[in-house]
């Protein structure tokens, strides 16, 4: 049986596999909860006789808030600017380097569950993949000259943040001439 954020108990039904007596369910009704609180789920077995175990409880966070990317930063060699579009790259002889910030909502699972997953930038048909620093949000992308000799005229660079719930967040696109 369980209960979700104790409301009625319901039944989970469970089959004998090796042995052991295994259950899977579909549990609807989480929501978001605001920071510091959680849905809690309790579960619990009960024999063919009536005998009750304690119930384990579990605390579980939903996210259903997009992440965020700010500062976005724009360098091709020693030249670092938040505006990309009067950079000329006719010779294509540097590799450019995007930067940013990226923040998810504070509710953290000890398991993983929320944060950052990716941030990527998409080159044409190209989607390169960020390195994200886990301790403050930053990231950076690194477009080689070689990803850069077949483009021309004006470019737009979308960049995405994805959580590890799936929530995704699009924008701060760079324009490159």
């Amino acid at each position: 049986k369980y209960t979700l954020n104790d409301g009625n108990e319901d039944t989970i039904i469970s089959s004998k596999k090796e042995g052991y007596e295994t259950f899977k369910s579909t549990i609807s009704g989480f929501a978001e909860k605001a920071e510091g609180s959680s849905n809690l789920l309790r579960i619990w077995a009960v024999d063919n006789a009536g005998n009750e175990s304690s119930p384990r409880i579990f605390a579980i966070n939903v996210d259903t808030t997009a992440p965020s990317v700010s500062d976005v930063k724009f360098a091709q060699g020693s030249e670092t600017q938040k505006d990309a579009s009067n950079v000329i790259l006719s010779n294509k002889t540097k590799t450019i380097t995007v930067t940013g910030v990226c923040s998810d909502v504070s509710v953290i699972a000890e398991n993983g569950s929320s944060g950052i997953d990716t941030v990527s930038l998409k080159l044409g048909t190209v989607e390169k993949n960020a390195t994200i620093s886990k301790n403050d949000g930053t990231w950076s992308i690194e477009i080689p000259t070689t990803d850069l000799e077949n483009l021309s005229g004006s470019i737009t660079l979308p960049i995405t943040v994805k959580d590890k719930a799936g929530n995704i967040a699009s924008g701060n696109s760079l324009s490159l001439k």
